[in-house]
């Protein structure tokens, strides 16, 4: 009865926000990213065109569908790692702003400079970043200063992000969505363009996919938890997503899985198993950094009032402002930082009455608007504005049909594990309701709902099967 009620629970929240997203696709539009005003006219336009995108894309997948194979699956794999290379060798995208802190944190540290985490203002800030800068300075160590190496790195992690997800969508619901799934995540624009960009999400996600791929795949016993547990850690290391991940597992482990599994005890046992290895893996590298003096500071906090503080400013619509951060930068000590954080926290929940609209305007903007991945791969570069505007364009055309496969494969109750995708999808959502947003933080989510989408096409000829 229990899982019956969670399950029906969790379908209904996930089908309610994607209708939601669905809807904001079509009538939310920043005038920023579109390179012509955007009259009432325009506005109106643009969502038929999106409607008639939609409609054809979906025919078009319709018709492909019946003729995808297991056989294409090296193919498209190949294709993914083509078009990733290839944009790193044309594009040249230079590190810029955080990223560009974070690389000349890694130069440092490469160097053997003593103090490399404490002299960079941003590492300082944010010591959980330090996994990442400990990667990229081991990389530049070992192989010497080269950009193109760390955007040739980011291609290949891309590439078995993408083929992880494929399995994911194959365990699911089946050959053809596996590739489905891999045609998905291989031409979507925000996905290609991040390989030149100097970001941690590239290499968490890997993880993290590879993650939830084993959880999927594979009983969950002591063995397979030790192996999750260690994966999301290193996941957790280069970018701290894991907590929420870890509470997904966890509700759908105890609410969903445990009370119908066969072997319950085992079951259990895997999931202890995969919580205490992530726990002490964490709790050990944090010591460990410390020990070697590489930060004073812990590298498990993330300041969490810092970001709801920012996420709850109704004057940015919870975006990264500089007025906040000069604020809770004047702090010299982490302790300080988060003492000012917690002030900032406190003006802007005395204020209840904003935070509906805000959260509103929020969920719109994180969920609808243009992927801003699209601008940072292209900050610097030769590449003319007019092929920029059209990347941004076919990104919103592409996530506008991918989130309308996503409400098309929860017409009917997704079963099973697909139940796990649902709530990190719909934790990930309400998240961000309350922390700081960027659109570039879709990254996460994107391979998620490319998984539930690719089961889309099964409603027109098979029935998945309860797994």
């Amino acid at each position: 009865m229990l899982t019956r009620l969670s399950k029906r629970i969790v379908w209904y929240f996930a089908a309610s926000l994607f209708l939601l997203i669905n809807f904001c696709n079509l009538v939310y539009y920043d005038q920023h990213y579109w390179p012509w005003p955007l009259t009432p006219l325009r506005v109106v336009g643009l969502s038929f065109g999106f409607i008639l995108i939609t409609i054809a894309g979906i025919w078009l997948l319709r018709l492909l569908w019946p003729h995808l194979t297991g056989h294409w699956e090296p193919w498209v794999l190949g294709l993914a790692l083509v078009l990733r290379v290839g944009w790193v060798l044309v594009v040249r995208t230079p590190p810029v702003q955080d990223y560009l802190s974070l690389h000349q944190a890694s130069i440092a540290f490469a160097q053997g400079v003593a103090n490399f985490a404490t002299s960079n203002r941003y590492l300082a800030n944010y010591p959980y970043m330090l996994g990442f800068v400990l990667y990229q300075g081991s990389v530049i160590k070992l192989f010497g200063n080269s950009l193109l190496l760390l955007q040739l790195l980011n291609s290949l992690f891309s590439v078995i992000t993408i083929y992880f997800v494929g399995k994911i969508s194959r365990q699911l619901y089946g050959e053809r969505a596996q590739i489905l799934a891999l045609l998905m995540m291989t031409v979507y624009v925000p996905n290609v363009v991040a390989t030149s960009v100097l970001t941690n999400d590239i290499l968490a996600v890997m993880f993290f996919m590879a993650a939830i791929w084993l959880l999927i795949a594979r009983p969950l016993t002591w063995r397979t938890g030790l192996a999750i547990g260690l994966l999301m850690f290193l996941g957790n290391f280069i970018r701290p997503l894991a907590t929420i991940i870890l509470l997904a597992v966890t509700l759908y482990a105890v609410l969903i899985a445990l009370p119908t599994h066969r072997h319950k005890y085992r079951y259990l046992l895997g999931l202890i198993s995969l919580l205490l290895t992530f726990g002490v893996a964490t709790v050990g590298s944090n010591m460990v950094v410390q020990a070697a003096k590489l930060t004073p500071q812990s590298i498990v906090t993330t300041n969490t009032a810092w970001k709801l503080a920012v996420g709850l400013n109704s004057k940015t619509d919870g975006k990264w402002n500089e007025a906040d951060y000069a604020v809770v930068a004047a702090g010299k000590t982490a302790a300080e930082r988060t003492k000012l954080s917690q002030k900032l926290l406190k003006q802007r929940l005395a204020q209840p009455e904003k935070l509906p609209g805000l959260m509103a305007k929020k969920f719109a903007i994180m969920w609808a608007d243009i992927d801003t991945m699209t601008s940072w791969g292209t900050k610097q570069t030769r590449i003319p504005a007019m092929i920029v505007d059209a990347l941004c364009i076919s990104q919103r055309a592409m996530y506008v049909i991918l989130t309308a496969l996503v409400s098309l494969t929860l017409l009917k109750r997704p079963r099973g594990a697909a139940n796990l995708i649902m709530i990190l999808l719909i934790g990930y959502i309400l998240i961000h309701l309350g922390i700081e947003i960027q659109t570039r933080y879709r990254y996460f989510a994107m391979p998620l709902m490319v998984i539930l989408a690719s089961g889309a096409p099964a409603l027109w000829s098979v029935n998945w099967s309860d797994k």
